[in-house]
């Protein structure tokens, strides 16, 4: 600017610079990152007015939003000379939002303010919930336990901490002082042939995942031992004073080939066992001699290797010794595994021959079934026959017809399986397909098989032989193909997937989108004079894009 002086005898001026100071301008940007649970770091650009002099520092703030009408704000810093800030000493879980002001030798600015509050905590969650643990090997005093990964929550896991417990009690005992590092571990100095529960938790730097369901409940047993017992003593045939027994050997060898048997019998209301077998009995087949005509007698078998005898088998029927030819109960005619939808009848048959006449109980996994309102039970010529008047979800399982007579006994088993009805798991979202682009849709859904399906485009089914829209089915899902979709492949698909016990639908809308068709004809003129006309037609028949309601 100039300053000019005046007076009666003349003026004279002079140039002078004028420089106007003043505190900054706010800072610009302020952000945050790093979040965990007592700190985070703040980060902010310069001001774009320095007020005519450098910044020397700037001020961070912080409020502690304990409710939300707190407004207290509390320095953090006053000499930060970057712009960044690590602020720590935060409290976990609770709700802050911070402000940054600029400072330089004229004064401090107006603060440029977080514009959302942050919870410190860390910003990813904790693991999923593991699948229960499962037994990967054990001895009477030690079980090797594994599992599965759950998904981490965002952040890397950092360890598992396995626990058991006795069935009776409700404490949960750890077996590690410190995370275990794999998916794998051996828990020691377990009760000797004790019964324990497991269960496994994960851990990220979030905390904590849900406990797994506890295991199935385990018996510890020595990894190998004496074999367990015999079961399904029979006799083959009965002579005046014999009679020849046959056994079904042990599900357990005890991990341990079996060496041989032990035979034993007692007459009839006796509590005294005797060993019949002079020698080692190396196959499933004994002929018990030297048995008085007439009276019962009921045997027992108990197996052996080279780890000692186990327990003696359930003692058989009682088996009355006299010459009569008869023979023990054959099943002929096995019961058929049977698949039900809901509500409806199912029948179970079982043929079977034998001297005398079998009688015949039927079981569902292995308990004997009494008859009630919708079980029934029919005989008649050596058929037997189980009904279910009206099938629930319950009723799944396994069902053992099991025949016998003073010979011996036999059984069979049959699953029966209840239909659920479909349930559509996963559908697809509507959709826009540029023309002639390739679709592949894939609909998950649950239930039980056979179905029936059907696709409809626009209320109209679509044949399985349609020459662009191709369907697949699997076991959980189908594949909708269209190779190259067009015009005429838009518009509203629905599926329909049904059983015996119900259906379930879905739907969606496909869109086309393209090079429109050609306009109409024909072409209408109008309004015609030496210069100009009026052409008229109609819109073609397909647009830029075929039309989703």
């Amino acid at each position: 600017m100039t300053v000019t002086l005046e007076n009666d005898a003349g003026s004279d001026s002079i140039d002078v610079r004028l420089l106007v100071v003043d505190s900054p301008s706010p800072p610009k940007n302020l952000t945050v990152s790093d979040i965990t649970p007592d700190s985070c770091v703040l980060d902010w650009e310069a001001p774009e007015d320095d007020g005519g002099s450098h910044i020397t520092n700037y001020i961070v703030e912080k409020c502690h939003l304990r409710s939300p009408t707190d407004d207290v704000w509390e320095k953090v810093s006053s000499f930060v000379r970057g712009t960044n800030y690590v602020v720590t000493g935060l409290a976990e879980n609770e709700r802050y939002k911070f402000r940054v002001r600029a400072e330089n030798q004229y004064g401090v600015s107006e603060p440029v303010e977080l514009k959302e509050p942050i919870v410190a905590r860390y910003q990813f969650k904790v693991p999923g919930q593991p699948e229960p643990p499962t037994v990967y090997d054990m001895d009477s005093t030690w079980a090797e336990i594994e599992w599965e990964p759950p998904s981490d929550g965002g952040s890397k896991i950092l360890g598992y901490i396995l626990q058991y417990r006795e069935p009776s009690s409700s404490k949960w005992i750890s077996a590690s002082s410190q995370p275990i590092d794999g998916t794998r571990f051996r828990v020691q100095n377990l009760k000797d042939k004790g019964e324990y529960e497991f269960r496994v938790i994960a851990k990220n730097k979030a905390g904590l995942s849900k406990p797994s369901l506890p295991s199935g409940k385990v018996q510890l047993k020595p990894k190998f031992g004496p074999p367990g017992p015999p079961t399904q003593i029979a006799a083959e045939s009965i002579g005046r004073n014999h009679v020849t027994l046959t056994w079904v050997p042990p599900i357990d060898d005890g991990g341990s080939k079996i060496t041989g048997y032990v035979v034993e019998s007692r007459e009839f209301g006796i509590q005294t066992w005797r060993v019949v077998s002079d020698y080692n009995v190396q196959q499933p087949e004994f002929t018990v001699p030297n048995l008085t005509e007439f009276h019962d007698y009921e045997f027992r078998i108990t197996a052996v290797n080279k780890h000692g005898k186990g327990p003696p088998s359930l003692p058989s029927s009682p088996i009355k010794i006299h010459d009569l030819g008869g023979s023990r109960p054959q099943i002929v005619v096995k019961p058929a595994d049977t698949a039900s939808p809901y509500n409806r009848r199912a029948v179970f048959t079982c043929e079977a021959v034998g001297r005398p006449t079998p009688t015949a109980r039927w079981l569902r996994n292995g308990r004997e079934i009494p008859e009630g309102a919708r079980y029934r039970t029919e005989v008649q010529n050596e058929v037997f026959k189980l009904i279910i008047k009206e099938v629930w979800d319950i009723d799944s399982g396994e069902y053992t017809c099991e025949v016998s007579n003073s010979y011996g006994s036999d059984s069979a088993t049959a699953t029966l399986t209840v239909q659920a009805p479909p349930v559509i798991e996963k559908g697809v979202a509507n959709a826009v397909y540029a023309d002639g682009e390739l679709v592949r849709l894939k609909i998950y859904f649950s239930g039980t098989g056979p179905f029936n399906y059907l696709l409809t485009l626009n209320k109209e089914e679509v044949p399985v032989d349609h020459p662009n829209i191709h369907f697949v089915d699997f076991d959980n899902h189908v594949l909708i193909t269209i190779p190259s979709i067009h015009s005429s492949e838009a518009g509203r698909y629905e599926l329909t997937i049904s059983n015996e016990s119900g259906e379930a639908n879905t739907g969606f809308w496909l869109n086309v989108t393209g090079l429109p068709s050609a306009p109409q004809g024909p072409l209408q003129f109008s309004d015609v004079n030496k210069s100009q006309l009026v052409l008229g037609w109609k819109p073609p028949v397909v647009s830029c894009a075929s039309q989703m309601n």
